[in-house]
Order: C-alpha cells, then sequence, then structure tokens
C-alpha cells in the first residue's frame, strides 16, 4: 500500500533489485508494464521487512512435494532470489491474491474476494489517493506508479475521490448507495492501520510472502 507496486512487479521482486543504502527498489523493464524501469521508496516498515527476508532467505531450501513430477517442479522452481516466495520456496505467482483476499478477509475490508471490488490493483488507487490527498507532487506519484502519462495518474485520483464522495453520501442514515467500486474504503484502511501493531503487519506480510 505504500509502493503502489503492481502484482507481476512484487511476484518478480528479486533482492537485487533493492538498493540497500538508499531504500529503494528498482522495477525492471520486463516486469514492468511500460517496459521501462523506474525505482520506488520503500517506507521504514517494509524495507525492514525485506532485510529480514533476506537473512531468512539464506535458509531457504527445496521442499518435497508428495508426488515425485511435483517435487520435480518445486526444485527447478526454487529461488532463494527472490524476496517473496511461497511455502515451497518457489515465486508466489497465483497464489498471492488468495492470500490477500485473506488477509483483507481479516481486516474487515469487504468485497475482497473473487470477482470481488477489491483486489491487489486496489492498492494502488489507495496509494494514489491517500499520496495526492495528503499533498504529494502528483508528477512524482505518476513516476512512482509507472504511469505513461500524468493524466492517468489524476484520472485514477478522480475515480478514488468519487468514491469517497459516494461514501460520504452512504454514511447519512436514511441514503442508500449502489454501484461498483474499486478502491479500498478509506475507513477500512485507517481501522485496520490503527488496531495492528508492527508486529502484526509483519505477520501479515509474511502470509503474502
Amino acid at each position: 500500500m505504500t509502493t503502489g507496486i503492481r502484482h507481476i512487479e512484487l511476484v518478480e521482486m528479486l533482492f537485487s533489485d533493492v538498493d540497500f543504502d538508499l531504500h529503494e527498489v528498482t522495477i525492471r523493464p520486463r516486469t514492468a508494464k511500460s517496459h521501462k524501469a523506474r525505482t520506488v521508496p520503500l517506507c521504514d516498515e517494509v524495507y525492514n521487512y525485506i532485510v529480514e527476508l533476506r537473512e531468512r532467505a539464506k535458509d531457504r531450501q527445496p521442499v518435497k512435494a508428495s508426488s515425485a513430477k511435483q517435487t520435480a517442479q518445486q526444485l527447478a522452481n526454487f529461488s532463494r532470489d527472490h524476496v517473496f516466495v511461497s511455502k515451497a520456496n518457489t515465486p508466489l505467482k497465483n497464489g498471492l491474491l488468495r492470500r490477500f483476499y485473506r488477509i483483507c478477509q481479516r481486516a474487515g475490508i469487504e468485497d475482497a474476494c473473487r470477482n470481488g471490488s477489491v483486489d491487489i490493483h486496489s492498492l494502488r488507487m489507495t496509494y494514489t489517493t491517500m499520496a495526492i490527498g495528503n499533498g504529494a507532487d502528483p508528477k512524482n506519484v505518476q513516476d512512482i506508479l509507472g504511469h505513461s502519462t500524468l493524466a492517468l495518474t489524476m484520472n485514477t485520483y478522480t475515480k478514488a475521490t468519487n468514491s469517497g464522495k459516494r461514501h460520504a453520501t452512504a454514511a447519512i442514515p436514511f441514503a442508500t448507495m449502489s454501484g461498483s467500486e474499486h478502491v479500498i474504503p478509506m475507513q477500512k484502511v485507517c481501522a485496520a492501520r490503527a488496531t495492528n501493531s508492527v508486529a502484526t503487519q509483519s505477520v501479515r506480510l509474511q502470509e503474502l510472502a
């Protein structure tokens, strides 16, 4: 939520992509949607967790599966280089979304499910809303997100803030609001952060890994 990184960029992130001196990660052209490299700053909590994962990665070992074929597949995909891996120590791939849904449900975020309105991309919209809404330079936000144009960033922000207006109207006891949403409600985000310590957040990040 503090990086605006895309699903595939998160899954493909390597420890070698992280500059541990500058506290930032480089999104490689091969994984970036625009096929252009960009750097994303890391907040202290995320940086410290990646440092922890790097230390633990030294002890990663291939995991034996229930069949010889699956064991061979897991061995072929085994990685000490990827930041986030499955319990079999292989890149997360499709498992990331399922784990994301479980974390959202624990945080009380509604409609985080298959075909629901909240998915990992919602975090990019939430990031855009929180950053620009709290005074960040839209051009810097554009660079972090990897948007091709500033207009695309501002359209994302406008869509998200319009969603906030709908939530404001829905707060009126006798008002009924319908329509799809594609941004995590800010009250849910704030509630989740207020009720979870840094340690709990680390556990949730570990579940993503």
